[in-house]
């Protein structure tokens, strides 16, 4: 719920922002509609969010340095889709924002281009991630979960995008051994097999697979940009997220679980 503006407000922060930091953050976290809104905390200049989805079945941390050192505050962002559509219409690397009790302004370098953004109190944003422990680090919490990884390459990737993209049941199993083998598509549906290419860290004692969101996982990687000098990586664990690293964002997909697994497992106890 956004507040109305208030015209009498002064104005309280007046910085550069960098545009394409902004906007990679607020993508990483948008996914293409998956996450409408989000908590931004900046301190000392470095942007932070830590959000889920209203399924909670995703979990995302992305930070970024986005202003000057001197700068810390909280934004409530009830509109990402906007946001980013505007912040994307500018070419400027830096612009000009103005922060107020109730809104904050973009402003090109011309001004001839301008956004007055309400910002939406914090108590209302549902996203914000909340875990039990606040004295740990959450991106410590899920990365500590996992048992194995492997680099995605960039041709898994484009195919793993286009297979997905031809099935009504997106579903993606994530079968563990010597490589990654991944099965994307329903029990009723047709069935694409890919496997990944890259070596296995970590402990491969035992074979197990993971159940995710194919549709979820699909708009994770439709948003990375590829660096061969950093390429992103999936770490995984049985029973636990699976999780996408790249740059300063992870992304942690928990698993699904068939009713008919689920079943069996009640009837084992």
């Amino acid at each position: 719920m956004a507040r109305k503006i208030k015209r009498k407000d002064k104005k309280r922060s007046k910085v550069k922002i960098k545009n394409q930091n902004f906007i990679n953050i607020l993508r990483n976290v948008h996914l293409g509609g998956i996450i409408e809104e989000c908590l931004v905390d900046v301190n000392k200049g470095k942007a932070k969010i830590e959000a889920v989805d209203i399924t909670e079945s995703i979990i995302i941390i992305t930070k970024a340095n986005i202003m000057p050192k001197s700068s810390t505050m909280e934004l409530g962002l009830g509109n990402l889709e906007l946001l980013i559509k505007f912040l994307s219409t500018l070419d400027d690397s830096d612009i000009n924002f103005n922060l107020s009790e109730s809104y904050f302004t973009l402003k090109r370098s011309d001004s001839r281009r301008k956004l007055e953004y309400l910002l939406t109190q914090p108590e209302f944003i549902s996203t914000k991630l909340n875990i039990e422990d606040d004295n740990e680090d959450p991106y410590k919490k899920m990365v500590g979960l996992t048992d194995i990884s492997a680099e995605l390459t960039s041709t898994f990737i484009k195919d793993y995008l286009n297979y997905v993209g031809m099935l009504k049941t997106k579903d993606t199993t994530i079968k563990t051994g010597e490589e990654l083998t991944f099965i994307c598509g329903g029990i009723d549906d047709h069935q694409f097999e890919l496997v990944l290419s890259s070596d296995l860290e970590g402990d491969e004692d035992d074979a197990f697979e993971n159940k995710v969101n194919g549709e979820h996982m699909a708009k994770i990687l439709s948003t990375i940009e590829f660096d061969e000098d950093e390429p992103p990586i999936i770490m995984l664990a049985e029973n636990a997220p699976v999780i996408i690293e790249n740059a300063n964002t992870i992304w942690a997909l928990m698993p699904l679980y068939d009713i008919q697994d689920t079943d069996e497992d009640e009837e084992d106890d």
